[in-house]
């Protein structure tokens, strides 16, 4: 059983445990309805602040939600589930102990049939330390996207010989708490996270630009910087 799958069992098991609709969970966790469904359905990756806001939403603790959760047969899925378990039990400084970058643009991250022992190969084939437990996996991937965010903003900036001091991240990425501590580590710029239903409300602005309701964009831009809560990491 895949690990989005055995989450998703788990999520609608405790659900109706404490008799619970998917909208109330939904309310608790500050969700969209929908996105209990697609979660207890196994068809979304939730991130690790998606994950604590349930446990919390359904009165229980994260160890409790993801036991053993981590052993399961994982070969070809999203890497952030894989990581769950380990990053909450370890802090910070022990998950960044290892130094390993790898170019996640690289042909071989596009579609392999194992995303860890992709990361492990290509530690190897470029002489660095080969991260082992899931805990230096989660390390060197989440920094590694970090490092990339910012080589690419570089190259933007270079390009468009504009500089920028803030990086504005919705949609889902928005709760990857500690993803955007990295981004905004180095690149060394403010992340601004949320919102993250974002292609719905991007819709809704849309439509209400064309009836009149916001006079241009940069109002609309506002009203959804004081309607919806934002995360800052600096």
């Amino acid at each position: 059983m895949s690990i989005a799958s055995e989450l998703g069992k788990r999520i609608r098991y405790y659900r109706k445990q404490r008799r619970l609709s998917q909208e109330e969970l939904a309310e608790l966790c500050d969700f969209h309805p929908t996105y209990i469904g697609q979660l207890e359905r196994g068809e979304k990756n939730a991130t690790l602040e998606s994950v604590s806001k349930l446990s919390r939403g359904l009165g229980m603790s994260l160890d409790e939600l993801l036991k053993d959760i981590d052993t399961l047969d994982s070969s070809d899925e999203n890497i952030a589930l894989e990581v769950y378990h380990t990053l909450i039990k370890q802090p910070k400084n022990e998950q960044e102990k290892i130094a390993s970058i790898v170019d996640c643009n690289d042909d071989c991250f596009f579609a392999p049939k194992s995303m860890i022992k992709a990361v492990q190969d290509y530690c190897s084939n470029t002489n660095q330390q080969v991260p082992e437990t899931v805990g230096e996996i989660s390390a060197v991937v989440y920094n590694s996207l970090a490092y990339c965010y910012g080589e690419t903003v570089k190259e933007i900036e270079a390009i468009t010989g504009n500089t920028y001091d803030t990086i504005y991240v919705v949609g889902g990425g928005a709760n990857a708490g500690y993803l955007n501590e990295l981004t905004a580590k180095y690149t060394g710029k403010k992340v601004s996270a949320g919102p993250t239903e974002a292609t719905a409300i991007g819709n809704i602005a849309v439509q209400m630009l064309q009836d009149g309701v916001f006079a241009d964009l940069p109002a609309a831009r506002t009203c959804i910087g004081t309607s919806f809560d934002i995360k800052y990491y600096e």
